[in-house]
């Protein structure tokens, strides 16, 4: 028999093992995005754009630059059903990030320790902003491009290289940082697979840089803010910055990460891959302050994502020291740092986020003029974003959904009212003081202020088209509406808000005139709503 066939189940059982592996880290760091699916931040925009461009949205950048494992993530999930696509783009999201923590374990590069190296990436210790979400696949796939710059030459596997540099090129503006070492490598190893790597991440990387040069404008930093806040926030924090911020801290834990690089790379600088991964550090730091300020950067609070790749890279080299054969008690200070980085990331574990139900907006959507589907910005319900598009668009997408039917969604409950932007209706102004005709002409806005708490209930008749200002107290406790004599025909909930929001009760579904009954059973000091 094949000796290869022999060892195909075993060798199968192994990835199998590892893919759970990864599968399981991903849960630890992002387990509410698998429990509560969310769409979160410009991915609203690439479904909007596949609404309105189709297939053109691929050449579409988000925030400068092309990103094709999100895009694809998204078009494949939107093909399967629009109800759900929160769900399936997660998994799909999960999937693929498995796959990378695969790909850096068994892709045969000049790594030291590729199973540490890859669980390393579950590790790092910044808020886990980049895990689990189908828009922030692009981090990982940047790291399918740092697989390609450290290739063992001796296997060239020529088209999975290729494989991977498409999908890390066209998703990560990264691929103009490995040019050089991708070019160094094809002068030293005059091969013809150094050479084709080389080109075709120059063809990549020429679309990429177009791309860039056109779209959004890049913060960028100071040579003051280098200074100040690089050694600190990109290298001390690496050990301590979640346990402590103190500046007296973090500029010598700082300097030890880089004296610790520093040595690695001197006691191999025979070896051209050492200098490759020093590159590579550098260059992701340095592409993070391009985009960036560095002062207002934060590994947990502001921009954790320009973390990943840096931190990724201090672990990585770190695990190459601790497996240096001929460091002495240097590689016990790398392991002592590998473990203080794992202890430091404790504290920013995971993250939560607000249910924005998007099922229940979405079945709603269809029965409106037009509405906005609220999206995640931050995690809280607060600061959400949202997706804008009319009753028949959402109509359209819910009819061609493949998973669940207009029948089906005709049966549950959908919203009474759309949330309306308030610049669409009187500037944000206080409602109180306000009694004039509302957007379209139909009739006065209902505005005035009595308190609901404690168990208390206002009623109101009118008839559909119309709207009331309601907003939530300080502390909210989840206030409720009823439409009475049709309570399970629309849902209970109304918005937990910190300001007043315009409530439009125009589902095409509500009789003529109907009676709304608002409750709110807070008890406790700033538990109100207000309309």
């Amino acid at each position: 028999m094949n000796p290869t066939l022999r060892t195909w189940p075993r060798n199968g059982l192994r990835i199998a093992l590892l893919f759970m592996l990864f599968f399981g880290l991903l849960a630890a760091r992002r387990w509410s995005q698998l429990a509560s699916p969310q769409v979160w931040d410009e991915d609203g925009y690439i479904i909007s754009g596949f609404i309105s461009n189709g297939w053109r949205e691929f050449l579409q950048p988000i925030n400068g630059y092309l990103v094709l494992v999100p895009m694809l993530i998204s078009k494949a999930s939107l093909a399967a059903s629009i109800y759900y696509y929160p769900f399936i783009s997660t998994l799909l999201a999960w999937v693929f990030i498995a796959l990378v923590g695969l790909a850096v374990a068994k892709a045969p590069t000049h790594l030291r320790g590729r199973f540490l190296c890859a669980v390393s990436i579950f590790l790092i210790p910044s808020n886990p902003e980049t895990f689990g979400l189908p828009l922030y696949t692009f981090w990982w796939a940047s790291i399918l491009l740092l697989l390609v710059a450290l290739w063992d030459e001796r296997r060239p596997h020529l088209w999975l290289r290729l494989a991977l540099l498409v999908a890390g090129g066209f998703s990560s503006p990264f691929i103009l940082v490995i040019l050089p070492p991708l070019y160094f490598r094809a002068f030293r190893h005059r091969t013809r697979a150094e050479t084709a790597v080389a080109l075709a991440a120059t063809g990549i990387a020429a679309i990429q840089i177009y791309f860039v040069s056109t779209g959004a404008a890049n913060a960028g930093t100071s040579l003051a803010s280098v200074l100040q806040d690089v050694v600190p926030k990109f290298c001390g924090w690496f050990l301590v910055g979640n346990l402590s911020e103190h500046r007296y801290l973090l500029w010598p834990m700082g300097i030890l990460v880089l004296a610790l690089v520093a040595r690695w790379a001197l006691g191999n600088r025979r070896n051209p891959m050492a200098w490759i991964i020093v590159f590579l550090y550098c260059g992701a730091i340095a592409s993070s302050v391009y985009r960036n300020d560095a002062s207002i950067l934060h590994p947990a609070l502001a921009g954790p994502r320009y973390f990943f790749l840096p931190f990724i890279l201090t672990f990585w080299i770190l695990v190459q020291l601790l497996l240096s054969a001929d460091m002495g008690w240097i590689r016990f200070a790398a392991g002592i740092a590998i473990l203080t980085g794992v202890l430091n990331a404790l504290p920013v574990r995971t993250r939560q986020h607000d249910d924005l139900q998007w099922a229940e907006h979405l079945r709603s959507a269809r029965l409106f003029h037009d509405y906005e589907v609220p999206i995640e910005c931050d995690g809280r319900r607060f600061t959400a974003w949202s997706i804008d598009e009319s009753g028949a668009t959402w109509d359209r997408l819910v009819r061609r959904d493949r998973l669940v039917s207009a029948g089906r969604l005709a049966e549950l409950p959908t919203f009474a009212y759309r949330v309306v932007n308030p610049n669409k209706v009187d500037g944000g102004q206080n409602p109180a003081a306000r009694n004039d005709r509302d957007a379209r002409g139909r009739g006065p806005v209902i505005s005035f202020v009595p308190t609901v708490s404690g168990g208390g209930n206002v009623l109101l008749t009118f008839g559909a088209g119309r709207r009331i200002r309601f907003r939530s107290g300080p502390v909210p406790a989840r206030p409720c509406m009823a439409v009475i004599g049709h309570e399970k025909a629309y849902i209970a909930s109304l918005p937990i808000t910190e300001d007043w929001v315009t409530l439009e009760f125009s589902n095409s579904s509500l009789p003529k005139e109907f009676t709304i009954e608002i409750k709110d059973r807070g008890q406790g000091v700033g538990e109100w709503s207000a309309l």
